[in-house]
This record gives C-alpha cells, sequence and structure tokens, in this order.
C-alpha cells in the first residue's frame, strides 16, 4: 500500500505495520494520522526506542495504545539490525506496534507476508497523475480539478518530469507548490503554463517571488504569500535558523538582482526600491537571533512563532519605511553591535548577514543618497574581519578538586557535604545562573565526588587520586552523562538513554547533567517525571541561565540554588590562587570589576595577565582597558572654557565608534554619581577622576545660574543612538563642548 491510499482512508492499526520511506515528504503527516487513528479508539501513541522494540515487542505495555518506533538510516545500515528487525516483526507483538523506517527492499520483501507494508512512492509517469491529485489536494494554493487550465497543468508536469527523470515525492511537491504559487491566476484560478522553452529550475523561488513583491509593494496580500512560502518548508522540516538563512539569501538575490537592474527597470523608482531593501535587510539581519529560536529544530510550536515574528518584522518594516529622514531611529546601538560581529567564526551565525552585507555595499550610490545609508556604509566598510583577542584565545579552566575550593558558595557546598553525609543524591539538583556563574564547574565538581572510587583522609570526596579522579577532566568516567537540550539529537538522547537508566546499570552511581534547558522544559519534564519517587543510583542535575524559563513542575522536584557574581573578597580569595604572588594586588580588583566578579570570566582574564602583566598599568592594557585616561582627559576639555585641541575630536587609533561613545558615556555617568567604584578602567585613576569632577562642578554651578540643568542636556545629547561614526561621533562632541561654554 502506498502511504498516500492510507493517508486518503486512513484506517485503524491491527497486529503491526511498517512505513518504509523514501524522502519523508508525508511522514509528519503519516505519523499524525496514526496518532489520530489511536485517539479515535480512546487510546494514545508511545514513543519507543530500537532497544526497546527489540526487547519488549512481545511484552505487553503498561498504558493502553499504539507503540510507535522511528529507525534511522544509520541504524538500518548495519545488516545485524537489519536482520533483527526482520526477525523481530515475523512474530505476532503484544500491542499493536507501527514501526517508520527509511525504504529497504530487502525489509520489504521479507516481511510483507507478514504484517501491513506501507511505503512512500517513486514518482514516476505511470503514477504522475494519481500523485499530483494528491498533492494539489494538500496544498495551501488552490487549483480545481475540473476547472480550465487543470490538463495544462498536468502536461507541464509531464514535460518536467521528462526532464528530470525519476524523482522523489518530496521534489515534486516542492515544484507543485512553487507551481501554483508562480502559475495560477489568484483571480480565476486558471494555470497559465509557461513556455516550454523556460527551464524550471531557473526561475526564482516563491521566497524570492514573495519578498521581491513585499519590497516593491508591500500590500497585505503580499505578506500573507510570504508567510505561506515560508509555511512551506517549515513543514517540509527546516528548522528555524535554516528559514532564517533562507530568508537571509532570497534577500540577497533582490539586492545582487537590483544591483544590475537599470533604467529601464519595470520599478517606478529603483531609487526607492534600493532604500527600501537596506531597510528590510537592516531590520531582517537585527531580528535573526529571534527568528533563529535558538537554533532548535523545527515544531509545530517553533514555525508558528517564526511566523509570528516574521510578521512582526514586516509590520516594523513598514512603519519604518514611513519614518523618515531616518527610518532606523533607536536601532543604531543595535546596528553597530551587529556589524561589529559581521565575519565572525561562530559556527557561521553571522555567514548569510556577511554575504547580504556585502552586497549591499555593491549597490550604486545615488547622488541623492540618503544620510541614514552613507552612515550604514561607513559601518559595514569598517567592520571587523577577525574576533577580538580576547574572544579568540583557547582558556583552558582549572578544574575543581575539592568543595574547599568553592569561595563564596556556602551555602551550595553546605548542601552538597549534607548529601554525601546522609548518601541523600536522589532528588534533582537545579542550579540556576548567568553565563559563567560557575554552574558547569560545580556539577562537574558533584559528579566527580558521586563517582569517586577513593577518599581522602578526612573523609572527604573527590579523592583525587583513584582512576575516575585522575581522568574526568580529559575522559569522564562511563557513569557521567551531559546532554544538551538545545542540540538537535537531545530528544532522542533523553528517550534512548535517560529513560533506560531505571532499568540499566552500568556503574555504581550515575550523574546526568542538563544543560541549556530554557526553552526546552518541556523536554526536561519527559527525562524528570519517570523518577519523581528517585533513582538510587542517578543523580540528575539542571544547568540554566534563567529560573523564569524552567518550568515549575520541574523546578519542584529539585534542590535550587541561585548563583551570581562573586563579593570582592571572595574573588580576591580566589584570584590569589590564579595570579604570581608579586602581582600588584589591584590586578585582582580589576579582574574582578571588568567580570562583575564571575568565576568563568575572570578565569580567562587570569590566562592573558598572569604571564604578561606584573603591575596594573600592563594588566589594564593586556584585558583592553587602559582608555581610562584618555577618556578622562576628553571630559577635562569639555568642562575646561578652552578651545578643544584637535585630539579631542579623533578616535582613538584602532577602536570603533560605538566603543568609543559606549566609554565616553560610562565615565559620563560616573561623573554624575560622583565615584568611580565599579568601572574597571578607572581602577588606579582616582586622582584624576577626582580632578574631573571638580571641574565638573565648577562647570555645572555655572550652568545653574542660567537655570539650566547639566545633566538633562548632556543626557539628551549622549542617550542619541545615532553617533555610530566618525562624523556623527565629530558632531555630538562639538555640540557637547558649545552645550557647556554658553
Amino acid at each position: 500500500m502506498l502511504d498516500i491510499d492510507f493517508l486518503k482512508t486512513p484506517r485503524a492499526v491491527g497486529e503491526a505495520l511498517i512505513y518504509l520511506y523514501r524522502s519523508g515528504a508525508l511522514r509528519r503527516r503519516m505519523r499524525d494520522c496514526v496518532a489520530a487513528s489511536a485517539k479515535a479508539d480512546g487510546n494514545m501513541l508511545l514513543p519507543i526506542s530500537w532497544n526497546e522494540l527489540a526487547s519488549g515487542w512481545t511484552a505487553p505495555s503498561l498504558l493502553p495504545g499504539i507503540r510507535y518506533c522511528e529507525l534511522s538510516n544509520s541504524r538500518l545500515s548495519r545488516a545485524v539490525d537489519r536482520d533483527s528487525l526482520i526477525d523481530i516483526v515475523k512474530v505476532k507483538p503484544a500491542v499493536p506496534t507501527v514501526v517508520f523506517a527509511p525504504f529497504d527492499s530487502a525489509i520489504r520483501d521479507a516481511v510483507r507476508d507478514v504484517l501491513e507494508v506501507v511505503e512512500e512512492p517513486v514518482v514516476t509517469e505511470t503514477n504522475l497523475a494519481f500523485l499530483l491529485e494528491f498533492l494539489v489536494e494538500q496544498s495551501e494554493f488552490f487549483l480545481p480539478r475540473e476547472g480550465a487550465g487543470y490538463p495544462e497543468f498536468e502536461q507541464y508536469f509531464r514535460r518536467w518530469l521528462e526532464g528530470v527523470g525519476t524523482t522523489s515525492l518530496i521534489e515534486l511537491g516542492r515544484e507543485v507548490d512553487r507551481a501554483l504559487l508562480l502559475y495560477v491566476d489568484r483571480e480565476t484560478y486558471r494555470f497559465v503554463a509557461p513556455p516550454e522553452t523556460e527551464v524550471l529550475s531557473e526561475t526564482p523561488s516563491y521566497i524570492v517571488r514573495a519578498l521581491s513583491r513585499v519590497l516593491a509593494n508591500g500590500g497585505p496580500n503580499d505578506i500573507v504569500d510570504l508567510l505561506r512560502a515560508v509555511s512551506l518548508k517549515a513543514d517540509r522540516g527546516w528548522s528555524q535558523r535554516e528559514l532564517a538563512d533562507d530568508l537571509c539569501r532570497g534577500t540577497r538575490l533582490l539586492v545582487i538582482s537590483a544591483s544590475r537592474a537599470g533604467d529601464d527597470s519595470e520599478l517606478n523608482s529603483v531609487a526607492a526600491y534600493v532604500e527600501r531593501l537596506w531597510l528590510w535587510s537592516v531590520i531582517l539581519l537585527t531580528s535573526t537571533e529571534v527568528l533563529e529560536g535558538g537554533h532548535q529544530e523545527n515544531t509545530d510550536d517553533g514555525s508558528s512563532q517564526f511566523l509570528v515574528v516574521v510578521e512582526q518584522i514586516y509590520r516594523e518594516f513598514c512603519r519604518r519605511a514611513a519614518n523618515n529622514p531616518d527610518p532606523l531611529a533607536n536601532l543604531w546601538a543595535a546596528i553597530a553591535n551587529l556589524v561589529s560581529t559581521l565575519g565572525a567564526a561562530d559556527e557561521g551565525r553571522w555567514d548569510s548577514g556577511y554575504l547580504l552585507f556585502q552586497s549591499l555595499l555593491e549597490l550604486g550610490q545615488c547622488e541623492d543618497e540618503a544620510q541614514w545609508i552613507q552612515t550604514l556604509r561607513r559601518l559595514v566598510r569598517a567592520s571587523p574581519s577577525a574576533t577580538s583577542e580576547l574572544s579568540a584565545i583557547e582558556i583552558a579552566h582549572p578544574s575543581l578538586n575539592s568543595f574547599s575550593e568553592l569561595f563564596g558558595r556556602s551555602d551550595i557546598v553546605s548542601h552538597l557535604r549534607g548529601r554525601f553525609e546522609t548518601n541523600g543524591h536522589k532528588r534533582p539538583l537545579a542550579i540556576v545562573g548567568e553565563s559563567f556563574a560557575g554552574k558547569k564547574a560545580i556539577a562537574r565538581l558533584y559528579a566527580k565526588a558521586l563517582l569517586c572510587e577513593g577518599r581522602q583522609a578526612d573523609g572527604e570526596r573527590p579523592c583525587r587520586t583513584c582512576a575516575n579522579c585522575m581522568s574526568f577532566d580529559t575522559a569522564p568516567p562511563f557513569g557521567y552523562i551531559e546532554i544538551d537540550l538545545h542540540h538537535p539529537s537531545a530528544a532522542a538522547n533523553v528517550r534512548d538513554h535517560i529513560l533506560a537508566l531505571d532499568r540499566v546499570s552500568f556503574s555504581e552511581h550515575r550523574v546526568v547533567v542538563f544543560k541549556n534547558p530554557d526553552g526546552a522544559t518541556e523536554l526536561l519534564d519527559l527525562a524528570l517525571k519517570p523518577f519523581e519517587d528517585g533513582v538510587s543510583v542517578t543523580t540528575f542535575i539542571v544547568l540554566a541561565e534563567r529560573e523564569d524559563a524552567v518550568r515549575p513542575s520541574v523546578l519542584s522536584r529539585c534542590d535550587v540554588f541561585r548563583l551570581g557574581g562573586l563579593g570582592p573578597e571572595d574573588c580576591r580569595n580566589m584570584l590569589r590562587r590564579w595570579l604570581p604572588k608579586r602581582v600588584d594586588e589591584r590586578v585582582a580588583d580589576v579582574v574582578a570589576v571588568l567580570n562583575r566578579g564571575l568565576p568563568g570570566r575572570m578565569v580567562r582574564s587570569v590566562k592573558i595577565v598572569r604571564d604578561v602583566a606584573r603591575d596594573l598599568e600592563c594588566a589594564k592594557a593586556a584585558l583592553g582597558i587602559d582608555w581610562g585616561a584618555e577618556a578622562l582627559l576628553y571630559w577635562q576639555n569639555m568642562f575646561t572654557q578652552q578651545a578643544l585641541p584637535p585630539s579631542a575630536l579623533e578616535i582613538p587609533p584602532g577602536v570603533r565608534t560605538n566603543e568609543a561613545i559606549q566609554r565616553l558615556r560610562a565615565i559620563l555617568w560616573r561623573l554624575e554619581r560622583r565615584h568611580a567604584d565599579g568601572e574597571a578602567a578607572l581602577i588606579g585613576l582616582e586622582e584624576q577622576f577626582s580632578s574631573v569632577v571638580s571641574l565638573l562642578d565648577i562647570c555645572k554651578k555655572r550652568m545653574e545660574l542660567k537655570k539650566r540643568a547639566i545633566f538633562v542636556e548632556l543626557g539628551e545629547l549622549w542617550q542619541t543612538d545615532a553617533a555610530v561614526d566618525v562624523e556623527s561621533y565629530r558632531d555630538i562632541s562639538m555640540s557637547t563642548k558649545a552645550l557647556l561654554d554658553t
């Protein structure tokens, strides 16, 4: 039986059914159909792993329902597993069971006489009409089968099939969706076939077509077409990240096309279209992180959220397009931050954005080009081609070997020691805190102690000498498992490994660490629910950045600890372990303040300064925070009633404009509060800071005589986010000096 027949006439699952798919075009619909069949009978779909399938084929189930197992290509690539599957299914199962597996003729021929086999067809000339009828019925787009133009539609695909030869159902489905979108008249629903000489593969994709209409016209129907085009790919299983990249690629194709367009363009105004291209590109790229949705695999909820974000981007685009002369008002800071990361090697995250911006630069510059586009051009041209030295350095974090090494964490140390005293490790542990707060270090120390095979003289663990302790940092023992819940394989790992822990034991104790549960707490809930009563040999640890992003049902099962930055004294005690003894003590203060007391960040800074910095000045230079004196001199020149020296209007060499602005804002904020605490760049500059505060007081009194508030007026100048290039930096400096001298 074909999967199309099964979907057209759904039926109850008998004893066993195996679905052999080729492209997987209808795999989701087949699964939903089986789930609906189970629900209609008052049952449920019970997902099981290969191991559970192999061991429990003839075993009864605790819950009423249909067991469902998905097998991968890698699983069936081994002959032993393929043969095992054939042997298993020849026996009657104890519970109705459905198996989804990649197509294999050997499996089909071996089992077709003992259970129902459903398979995905290969597209041929013989079954083309039947497949087209089904795909048109299932498509988001409408074409009456009995209406005028349907014969041309079918003939068009017969020509297409002659060109491509035998193809898969998913490829045919894509071409059907595209043809319905491109060649069906929306008013008459008539299919208007293109000339035979037109090569379909060279036709712009329907996402590009829809994007083009959005940028050219911006009508409500156009955004609907774009959302439909995106939805089609989401239904094909595209992840949110892939969809975001596809939108960037589609926009880039339009940019390239516009760069080749001349005065004969069909557009009413090429210049106006180019402006809209720049605006759409910037808004799209500044929304990339939201679009990607944490890089998770696509789900029904995820794809729906993606469409909502695309529509929000469109509305923001329309709103800003009507805002002249600066449609990017209040967005410049985000743009500067985005541009500063272009070309950064972060798993290809910005590849599509980098290429899009490069294509925008190739667009010809009009004589009356908008000022905001000129600013964007300067920003992109000045973007760094590599990451900063600090972020590029590979740093090995020192391993914790004792609970006494956990400075400033007395509450969690006391709790963990109490667990060992009472042997109470069943209850899961949740550690919540921002990145670099030390969550993973604490989890690994606890795991090392649990898996330790020895004892210290005082009875504490880890012992540091047994095989598990010695190898833990480089090759953790078998009883230690880490699962990143944002990884695409997280669901499979939870299903195949974690849910079997209560039945299979390979070590005296096991520790399972769940990382990045934020936004994936449904999966975490699934993993923890079977162990509500505790599992004697398994301890679960949950590491989360935000407590409000984890379900209360998960937190209620855990002992929860919240981590923040360490206090000044705890920072000094910790840093004394790693910094050379002869280093200026203020270097430790710089490292602590710069990194807000976060242990992970402090370790990175220590790695940089410990071998090159013996004094405060060298340490600040190595860490890139030796700009405090320059920033104070800038404000000293501003508060003094003398002409500005030329150097005061120049950005320091090697410093990006937005970075220079941020530094000056930081010092101004400290001057307003009259103390330098909390700014690492000002450590060691207390006297110079006090001198500038004195000049500020004089200037403040002078303005108060004229009933003017100095910080109110300075705030209006310096809170703008439009100062993102050299020209705007000079403008704001001149305006500041004019304000303070009047």
